[in-house]
């Protein structure tokens, strides 16, 4: 491959395409337009690095470690993948009915934030302690499962 070849393969990249749009469609200069390039690779790496599984969401949560009470907009963000449909949801659903669906994907949902260095609700529900089963109208029915999760979780 000669040198204008490669010079060709290098104009047709994405990253290329990207800078000539900024070039002539904002008017910055090579440098400029090559900087917010990458500045905004980097942006994507460290907020959009994973990919996303079936049934899940990317969202931007409070990273862990920050304190209680901080205001979020003064709050160190992640990006985390949450799974909104797994295939448990539909077997807790048939068996222990729509308020045990909703506790258990509210834990799965907080679990899997705190893995991924985030947490996903500031507000506290995340704590599994401040549940009170006798609070659903089928709490009674749900205690034992609830319980087993729990202990699931911590172990």
């Amino acid at each position: 491959m000669n040198q204008e070849e490669l010079e060709r393969l290098v104009n047709k990249s994405d990253r290329q395409l990207f800078i000539n749009d900024l070039n002539t469609g904002f008017g910055l200069s090579q440098v400029e337009a090559e900087a917010l390039y990458d500045r905004i690779t980097l942006f994507n790496r460290d907020y959009y690095n994973s990919s996303r599984g079936p049934g899940q969401i990317t969202k931007t949560v409070v990273a862990l470690g920050e304190p209680a009470g901080k205001p979020i907009k003064y709050c160190r963000m992640v990006s985390v993948n949450l799974t909104i449909l797994h295939d448990e949801d539909i077997e807790i659903r048939q068996k222990y009915g729509i308020a045990a669906e909703r506790r258990n994907k509210e834990l799965r949902l907080c679990d899997e934030a705190i893995d991924q260095g985030g947490v996903s609700d500031p507000g506290g529900s995340c704590n599994p302690s401040r549940y009170k089963p006798e609070h659903d109208k089928e709490g009674r029915r749900l205690r034992n499962f609830i319980v087993s999760f729990i202990d699931k979780i911590k172990s």
